[in-house]
C-alpha cells in the first residue's frame, strides 16, 4: 500500500476533488492547493514526494508553479496535467523539469502509471545517491593512513589529479596501495558517477 504523499494544484475544485478521492482510493496522502500561491506554500511547510498541477492557471501557471516548485526541492517529480495539450507545450514542460504530461480527460489507471513511475525512478536515484555517498567515504583519500611527508605529497597529488581529465599511471609494488590510489583517484572527480572498473 502506498502511503507517498502528494500535492494537487488545480483551480478547479471539483477536478481536484476527483483526483484526490481516486488517489486516496489507492493509498495516497493527499494534499491539495488551489492555486500556485497556495501549492508553494504548502511545498515550504511540508515535504511532497509527487505534486500534479494543471497547466492553465492564473495569475501562475503550471510551468511557472513547478520552476518554483523545483526551487525548493529539485529532486520532486512534477506530472503536468492539462485539457489544452499540444507538442509544443509538452515539450516545454519536459525540457523545464517535468517528470511527464498527461492530457484531461486521463484515465485512472494511466494516472497511477504515471505517479507509480515517477515515485519508483526517484527511489532509484535516492538509492544511488546513497550508494555513491557510501562509496565516496569509503574510497575518499580521507581514508589513506599516512602522516609522512611522503603520503602528504601523496594526498596532494591525489587531489591535484582528481581534476584533470589526463590518464594516469601508477605503479608500486604489491601490497603498497596502488589500487586505493586509483579509487580515491575515481571518487574524488567529476566522474565518480561513472563505474570504477578494476
Amino acid at each position: 500500500m502506498a502511503h507517498e504523499k502528494i500535492l494537487i494544484v488545480d483551480d478547479d475544485e471539483n477536478i481536484l476533488e476527483v483526483i484526490k478521492m481516486r488517489l486516496e482510493a489507492v493509498g495516497y496522502n493527499i494534499a491539495t492547493a488551489i492555486s500556485g500561491d497556495q501549492a508553494l506554500i504548502k511545498a515550504r511547510e511540508e515535504l511532497f514526494d509527487l505534486v500534479i498541477t494543471d497547466l492553465k492557471m492564473s495569475p501562475k501557471d503550471g510551468i511557472q508553479l513547478m520552476e518554483e516548485l523545483l526551487l525548493i526541492n529539485p529532486e520532486m517529480p512534477i506530472i503536468i496535467l492539462t485539457a489544452h495539450g499540444t507538442i509544443e507545450n509538452a515539450v516545454e514542460a519536459v525540457k523545464k523539469g517535468a517528470y511527464s504530461y498527461l492530457l484531461k480527460p486521463f484515465d485512472n489507471k494511466e494516472l497511477i502509471l504515471h505517479i507509480n513511475n515517477a515515485l519508483e525512478k526517484q527511489k532509484l536515484k535516492n538509492k544511488i545517491k546513497y550508494l555513491q555517498t557510501i562509496i565516496q567515504e569509503k574510497y575518499g583519500f580521507d581514508n589513506i593512513i599516512g602522516k609522512s611527508e611522503k603520503m602528504k605529497k601523496v594526498f596532494k597529488k591525489i587531489s591535484q589529479i582528481a581534476k584533470t581529465d589526463s590518464s594516469i599511471y601508477i605503479y608500486g609494488e604489491s601490497g603498497t596501495g596502488k589500487e586505493l590510489v586509483a579509487k580515491a583517484i575515481h571518487f574524488s572527480s567529476h566522474r565518480a558517477n561513472a563505474p570504477f572498473i578494476t
